[in-house]
């Protein structure tokens, strides 16, 4: 069994941001930290022998709510509540 412990950033929420004064996450970080995950367990079991298909999970725990943020199509910020 692979496991992984990572960190991601949070910001604190912006003055004006009406929607709720949870913590923002930006969704990039946690598509970029799952694809290095994969990665790099793609290359443990390949140098274990282990061959292809692999079951590999997941787990992101938060101590208090997020609000994820990611790119809109037109370059400002979209918010989604994750709680």
């Amino acid at each position: 069994m692979l496991t992984a412990s990572s960190h991601l950033p949070v910001v604190p929420p912006n003055p004006g941001f009406q929607a709720t004064d949870l913590d923002i996450v930006h969704t990039s970080a946690i598509d970029l930290l799952l694809r290095k995950f994969v990665s790099h367990a793609a290359t443990a079991y390949d140098a274990a022998g282990i061959g292809a298909p692999w079951v590999l999970g997941t787990t992101i725990r938060a101590q208090q709510g997020l609000v994820g943020v990611w790119g809109g199509p037109d370059g400002f910020p979209c918010y989604s509540d994750s709680s």
